[in-house]
């Protein structure tokens, strides 16, 4: 159920990359992230128990894509930012960022889906059922772990916790306006262009003085 996010996030990279190649700067797709992506994952939080096809699909949709914009967008920054000795570093530290990134909010997502659920279980007060089961025993099996008579209570009380969890995705989001705030605007073009020149400047020094007509 997660492919249309995957597909989103891989075509949103390549349209990014090739849009970068095209006109040069990476920081406007930043902040055309930094706009889609709370957005999106904002609507992730008006999930029920009957929503449908069409709403689960399009909004990971959305959230896929605005990440695809810019996740990419760091490394070229920092190869096209930073003198050639320092760009193995640069890129290194924004690779550890991203999987240190995903790897904390995991943790900090199951564990806000965990206390959340165990909290809507004891409120609702469901007799006979011990909330550790249902935390234990994941989303999938739930309609065989629990009977018909708790299903509804469950389920609502799952819903609510998961929903807990896109709201972190909605503040965490939120700060990617403030690293595209900070971006360093320089076109990766006028990077390629300087080596060029020199480049030609250096084939020039090679010849004669009196082909270069007297001039530097």
């Amino acid at each position: 159920m997660t492919v249309p996010f995957v597909l989103a996030l891989v075509i949103g990279s390549i349209f990014a990359g090739g849009c970068t190649q095209r006109f040069g700067y990476y920081v406007p797709f930043m902040f055309l992230s930094a706009v889609i992506v709370p957005v999106a994952t904002g609507l992730l939080t008006t999930f029920r128990t009957d929503t449908g096809h069409a709403k689960w699909i399009g909004y990971q949709v959305l959230v896929g894509f605005g990440i695809g914009l810019s996740m990419q967008q760091p490394s070229m920054a920092a190869q096209t930012v930073l003198s050639k000795i320092d760009v193995p570093t640069g890129v290194s530290l924004m690779f550890f960022g991203q999987q240190l990134g995903g790897t904390v909010f995991v943790s900090a997502g199951q564990n806000i889906l965990s206390s959340r659920l165990i909290q809507g279980l004891t409120g609702a007060k469901i007799r006979g059922l011990d909330p550790d089961i249902v935390v234990n025993t994941g989303a999938t099996n739930i309609r065989n772990a629990v009977g018909p008579e708790y299903l509804g209570a469950v389920l609502k009380a799952y819903n609510h916790a998961l929903t807990t969890v896109y709201y972190a995705a909605v503040g965490t989001s939120c700060v990617l306006i403030v690293a595209a705030a900070f971006m360093e605007w320089k076109s990766i073009k006028k990077d390629k262009g300087s080596v060029r020149r020199n480049g030609q400047a250096k084939e020039v020094s090679k010849t004669s003085p009196d082909a270069l007509g007297g001039k530097d």
